[in-house]
């Protein structure tokens, strides 16, 4: 429920999104939950290293085979 009282905070982002702050829970709440594949979690990703060290390759893409 931390996640869904800062989401709240940003009152004037809610209506970009959701039609409502209840909208924006139970949203949250869905994809947090399909992200931990029934249990609520949430994605992160770590930064290896810094995309102009490696030729602007941010390795976000796989090579075709």
């Amino acid at each position: 429920d931390a996640k869904i009282e800062a989401i709240a905070c940003y009152r004037s982002q809610i209506s970009t999104f959701w039609e409502d702050v209840d909208d924006m829970a139970h949203s949250t709440r869905m994809a947090m939950t399909l992200v931990g594949e029934g249990t609520p979690a949430e994605r992160y990703w770590r930064v290896e290293q810094d995309a102009t060290q490696n030729g602007g390759d941010t390795g976000d893409t796989k090579d075709a085979a």
